[in-house]
């Protein structure tokens, strides 16, 4: 249900969607634009929830727009340090993912190390995160009781062994088709969750005339062979809405 603004927050909201737009050249403005309309409710005159607000009006999703939300904030901290604000979103995704007392540190020293060009994959060689703690091991009963005058108890029962558990009863074969199904059914719905939310990102990265990333992993296909397979899965689809 639409909500009634005052004439300022209208004017806000129009600077707001004018920053978005110029957004795509822009992500940083982007996200604090995106901030300042979920924080005063911006949207509530055409749209119920931001959620909504960010599908009808921009065309992707609330994760997307957090994560913006979250690298221009992270880009804030930075620049308040006296560093300068992460290129792009993919920089700050990763930065994002080093603690934040060490943020600042991992971020001057990859910009030195890079000679003022850094890139998500010189971000992830400068942070390298502490190995975990071995735990501890627990004490025995010879340690506990060592330099005491007390005498050693009675030895603890051994304890019964469990009964054995009923076999389940075996699946029928509609039962067993009827998972396979729903196993599957989840996996196209996850994978077809993170493709769309890949293109979006792909897409606005795209719009802004930027130049491929220089940093792709080696394990991540060309852009060439993502192009086929987009071509390829959009060949299927239409052969599905044929038939």
């Amino acid at each position: 249900m639409s909500a009634l603004m005052t004439a300022t927050e209208a004017a806000a909201l129009t600077e707001c969607e004018q920053t978005i737009e110029r957004g795509l050249k822009s992500w940083d403005e982007m996200g604090v634009a995106l901030r300042r309309i979920h924080e005063e409710r911006l949207y509530r005159a055409e749209h119920g929830t931001f959620e909504d607000y960010c599908r009808d009006r921009w065309g992707f999703t609330q994760q997307y727009a957090t994560s913006l939300i979250r690298g221009a904030a992270l880009a804030e901290t930075m620049v308040s340090a006296g560093l300068p604000a992460p290129a792009n979103e993919r920089q700050a995704r990763e930065l994002a993912k080093v603690p934040e007392p060490d943020r600042a540190e991992v971020w001057q020293r990859t910009v030195e190390r890079t000679n003022g060009k850094p890139t998500a994959a010189a971000i992830r060689e400068t942070y390298q995160p502490p190995a975990p703690a071995p735990a501890p091991v627990p004490p025995s009963d010879a340690d506990l009781l060592a330099g005491t005058d007390w005498p050693a108890g009675p030895a603890e029962p051994e304890p019964k062994p469990a009964a054995p558990k009923p076999a389940p009863a075996a699946m029928t074969a509609a039962e067993q088709q009827r998972a396979m199904e729903l196993v599957a059914k989840q996996a196209y719905l996850n994978a077809y969750s993170e493709a769309v939310d890949g293109l979006i990102a792909l897409e606005s990265y795209a719009a802004s005339g930027c130049t491929p990333p220089d940093d792709i992993p080696g394990n991540y296909p060309p852009i060439a062979t993502v192009v086929d397979r987009l071509e390829a899965v959009l060949s299927t689809w239409k052969n599905w809405n044929t038939r």
